[in-house]
């Protein structure tokens, strides 16, 4: 019989690997696995993990981990950053305000990392749950962001919507 501390572990590993859309898919992968794992103890579980029921950017539901890990350099931030990003799904700006949809339980996490990479282009970010309200300094505009962004990854913007 293995440990709840490896049970919980496999459970991180797999939600951060996979689209999960369901507790009962979750459950019969950690049974494959050889875990004795009731509904219950899988509620506990992703209650302890603080995970969330969320749309990621292909549009599915899932059960994700909200991202609570700390960052030590810019180039964590940069992980991070692509990371947390691929739960955006939606941006729009209008004069020096920047509107970043996130999948559920994602706008902090982009929002911290907006903050640590500090782009020369934003004064700060309010992030909500699921949005993040960037506002820009004066006389940078919304494709002085974008080149930002595309600086860590130039794919990342093709794959979201505006």
């Amino acid at each position: 019989m293995q440990k709840k501390e490896d049970r919980i572990q496999f459970i991180k590993q797999i939600l951060s690997n996979q689209v999960i859309g369901s507790q009962d898919e979750l459950m019969q992968m950690i049974n494959k696995e050889g875990f004795v794992c009731t509904q219950a103890t899988l509620s506990r579980d992703l209650k302890k993990l603080k995970a969330v029921k969320s749309v990621n950017i292909d549009g599915l539901y899932c059960i994700k981990i909200p991202i609570e890990e700390p960052f030590e350099s810019k180039d964590d931030f940069k992980r991070k950053f692509k990371k947390v990003f691929e739960s955006v799904y939606w941006i729009g700006n209008s004069n020096n305000m920047i509107v970043i949809k996130t999948a559920v339980a994602y706008a902090n996490p982009v929002g911290t990392v907006l903050d640590n990479l500090y782009f020369n282009s934003i004064l700060g970010n309010i992030a909500g749950d699921d949005t993040v309200l960037v506002i820009l300094k004066n006389g940078y505009t919304f494709n002085d962001f974008e080149n930002e962004i595309a600086s860590i990854d130039k794919e990342l913007l093709s794959k979201i919507k505006y």
